[in-house]
């Protein structure tokens, strides 16, 4: 199966932890990436989970963007054979998010096609 991107959403921080992914998304699968995006689309975080809603929780409780996250896209890669730590390392090379602490430059020529598409966000937003 290839991986499944989905466009970035509106994130309810408040919400409690069983909602605050869509059912949709439920479905999907366990575990990912996830982009985290403030009000005006600028990229936040980028982590991988095999838990959405623990890692999340985490966050919760001690990431200094998390009151500023207003949007979310999520990408699943089921039966991928790449480490999950790949897609993470190529997104944050290639995106630059404002709050990952480990921004680096990685010498694997081609890692970057392995970065997840950037998503699209819902218009009139």
């Amino acid at each position: 199966m290839s991986a499944i991107h989905t466009d970035a959403r509106r994130f309810n921080r408040h919400a409690p932890t069983y909602q605050r992914m869509t059912p949709e998304e439920k479905t999907l699968g366990h575990g990912g990436l996830y982009r985290f995006y403030d009000a005006n689309r600028h990229l936040l975080y980028v982590g991988i989970t095999w838990t959405f809603e623990t890692r999340w929780n985490s966050h919760r409780l001690t990431a200094p963007w998390w009151m500023l996250a207003d949007f979310v896209a999520l990408s699943f890669y089921p039966g991928s054979r790449n480490p999950l730590h790949y897609f993470e390392t190529a997104a944050i090379t290639r995106e630059r998010p404002r709050f990952n602490k480990k921004i680096q430059r990685v010498p694997v020529k081609n890692l970057c096609r392995l970065a997840p598409p950037l998503p699209r966000f819902p218009d009139g937003e």
